[in-house]
């Protein structure tokens, strides 16, 4: 296969289906994917040495821990990207370990979504719980977050802060949940303006000329960028074509690097969560 051109929606294919297709190829190059786990957004990118997975981002999280919770995205749009330079290299597994474990990652993500409707949830102690989960012996891990737990802190802000990897801490969460002794509510709080962040990220990264071709790149795809109706998918797609200006100036690599800064603080925004 030459100039292999590999995008669509992961509701159609899936994310198995994209790395064998790749590993069958022999192709180097990067997957960027976006999607929904439950109502919250995910995304990052999945690069590909000679076929075989490299390296991977998502958000804050990079290496194998990024690449399983890809594989959390359901629905949502993808694009491989053949021959880009790849970043360092950070998976040391074969393709199959990765496939194996990300799905089974995936059905436990199906079960964490069901007690964890949010990443903005705020937890708190249930006051009188159910006899049966006072005496549940909890270990280590789970008492914990369980101490962190005070009615103020969000299901995010709490993972982040306990030192355990994300999926760990969220399937904390959603066991305490289901045992009765914790239990969530979202606030709503007007959402903090998207766009004048996402500005301020890439003047950091660029200077003045970001602003320029921030604007730009919006008017490129077509974005009104306050507009509170934009999905994720409409925002990151105007991202790739700032990262595709930003290039020339800055060099691929750090061109990559701060696209993918605007690109999860998208993600992070519960006002564009579906």
């Amino acid at each position: 296969m030459n100039n292999m051109a590999l995008e669509g929606d992961l509701s159609d294919f899936s994310l198995v289906d994209i790395i064998q297709l790749i590993d069958l190829g022999k192709k180097t190059g990067g997957v960027e994917l976006h999607g929904a786990r439950g109502r919250a957004q995910v995304g990052g990118w999945l690069y590909f040495r000679d076929g075989k997975i490299d390296s991977a981002v998502a958000g804050m999280l990079e290496g194998d821990e990024a690449a399983y919770t890809l594989f959390s995205c359901t629905a949502g749009p993808f694009c491989f990207r053949e021959n880009l330079p790849l970043p360092p290299r950070n998976i040391n597994v074969s393709n199959e370990i990765i496939i194996m474990e990300g799905i089974q990652r995936q059905d436990t993500w199906s079960c964490i979504n069901e007690r964890v409707t949010s990443d903005e949830m705020i937890l708190k102690l249930v006051p009188n719980p159910p006899k049966a989960s006072r005496e549940i012996n909890l270990v280590t891990d789970k008492w914990r977050v369980l101490t962190m737990i005070n009615g103020k802190q969000t299901v995010t802000q709490i993972a982040q802060k306990s030192g355990l990897r994300q999926f760990r801490a969220y399937q904390i969460v959603a066991e305490l949940i289901e045992a009765g002794l914790i239990e969530g509510h979202i606030d709503q709080l007007p959402p903090e303006p998207l766009y004048p962040v996402l500005e301020r990220i890439a003047m950091g990264g660029l200077g003045d000329s970001a602003r320029v071709l921030l604007n730009d790149a919006n008017r490129r795809a077509g974005l009104r960028p306050n507009d509170p109706s934009l999905h994720p998918s409409q925002i990151t797609r105007a991202v790739r074509i700032f990262e595709q200006a930003t290039t020339l100036l800055l060099g691929p690599s750090r061109a990559r690097l701060l696209a993918d800064q605007l690109r999860a603080h998208v993600m992070q925004q519960p006002v564009y969560r579906g």
